[in-house]
């Protein structure tokens, strides 16, 4: 037993059991199933047993972490939603970028039991469906990893432009090929070539980001071998 004064209280502790007393009034026994209460002759005491702060406390620990989990589980819904909506405005001002004033329809190619996400690009005229070239996505692996782009090639087989959507290059050299006037540099100088163009006379690598570059052309030219196997003869047929 411990017995300990505070101001005109007086503080009983019998082993797990606590028993707050005011100073001066009668001594009460008090049963250990009680939290908190008055009796009639008016002694005020408190009991703290030793599981029942256990429980409140675990109790007050499981609210705190249910109501964390529950924020952040509404906090990542609202940003994921924002996330993925601004990835679809990304992706289609990427689009537009490859073929402007068109119509995109998402598919699936396959070549050489390989599926390529990619789009068919298309415009209304007099109630028919046109046509003008197709978009297909590649990956090729650069200095820091994939380099997921798309590339745009018309009907004619002419490369339209290529639409990088992410990469990881080294910031100030391979990165460097993706914006600006160094994208001229080397990007650029595949629009409006044909597969034929870049077999006889290859886009030359950029020296300090050779790694890079070729990753682009190896895409350029994946993206050329889907075209060419399976959508040129189909394309052509349905613009006849």
């Amino acid at each position: 037993m411990c017995i300990a004064v505070h101001g005109n209280r007086v503080i009983v502790i019998l082993q797990s059991v606590s028993v707050n007393l005011t100073a001066g009034r009668q001594f009460a026994t008090v049963p250990s199933v009680f939290i908190t209460c008055r009796i009639q002759s008016g002694i005020e005491y408190t009991i703290y047993d030793g599981h029942s702060r256990m429980l409140k406390l675990g109790l007050k620990l499981f609210i705190i972490t249910a109501l964390s989990a529950g924020l952040l589980a509404v906090v990542f819904s609202f940003t994921n939603t924002r996330i993925q909506e601004n990835k679809k405005i990304a992706l289609q001002d990427s689009l537009s970028t490859l073929f402007e004033s068109v119509s995109f329809t998402e598919c699936v190619f396959t070549n050489n039991n390989t599926d390529y996400p990619g789009y068919w690009a298309t415009y209304e005229s007099n109630g028919n469906r046109h046509n003008v070239g197709v978009i297909i996505k590649t990956a090729p692996v650069g200095y820091a990893g994939p380099i997921n782009m798309l590339v745009g090639i018309g009907t004619n087989g002419c490369i339209k432009d290529i639409a990088v959507l992410n990469q990881n290059e080294t910031p100030g050299i391979g990165a460097e090929l993706f914006s600006g006037k160094n994208r001229d540099k080397y990007i650029g100088k595949f629009s409006s070539k044909t597969y034929n163009d870049l077999v006889t006379a290859p886009v030359d690598t950029i020296s300090g980001a050779t790694i890079t570059s070729k990753a682009i052309a190896a895409g350029v030219m994946e993206a050329y071998t889907v075209y060419n196997g399976i959508f040129r003869e189909n394309v052509n047929s349905e613009n006849k």
